[in-house]
């Protein structure tokens, strides 16, 4: 069997009439699927474009959260690890396996978003770098220092002198036994 050379308009455009007259619409090959099959469809309306723009503005807003949380949790960390410490204080270990567990429950709700139904009016921010995501995340920052500050404040009653990173405490004990510093 020799090979045909493509297909000539009228043969097209003859077998889009048979496709567009069958009741259903015909089956897509795996193959053939594509990012750009939204865009080809047989459709007459839009809204396979929608669709993929709504899918699209998901994934950015869901983005662009993570790396809020992100960078809330690196800096609250950074507060607590270096401000707390000259102070006396150190966050323990349940301290940070809630934190970890807190962020990573963050997260799984976060991968759990769906598009809204219809289009927002306004495009979400095209990137991380932007006056919004600035100006979010240090008012964001402004109330977890604040919740911070006020949390140590009302421990501070509670904590006794030496207790926490005085170098005979267990934590310490246990660090010289490792061979830390």
């Amino acid at each position: 069997a020799g090979s045909r050379g493509p297909p000539t308009l009228q043969e097209l455009s003859r077998r889009l009439e048979r496709e567009m007259a069958a009741e259903e619409p015909a089956l897509v090959r795996l193959r053939g699927a594509s990012m750009a099959s939204p865009f080809t469809s047989r459709q007459s309306s839009v809204y396979p474009v929608t669709r993929i723009v709504q899918q699209g503005r998901c994934t950015l807003v869901t983005t662009m959260q993570i790396y809020k949380i992100q960078a809330l949790t690196c800096l609250s960390l950074a507060y607590c690890l270096s401000a707390l410490y000259l102070d006396g204080y150190k966050l323990g270990d349940q301290q940070m396996m809630a934190s970890g567990l807190l962020s990573a429950a963050l997260f799984l709700f976060l991968s759990h978003a769906r598009p809204l139904t219809t289009l927002a009016p306004r495009r979400p921010p095209s990137t991380i770098v932007c006056t919004y995501m600035a100006v979010t995340v240090f008012l964001q920052f402004a109330v977890h220092l604040a919740t911070l500050l006020a949390a140590i404040h009302l421990a501070a009653p509670f904590a006794r002198p030496g207790w926490v990173c005085a170098p005979d405490s267990l934590n310490a004990t246990a660090a010289r036994d490792a061979g830390l510093p």
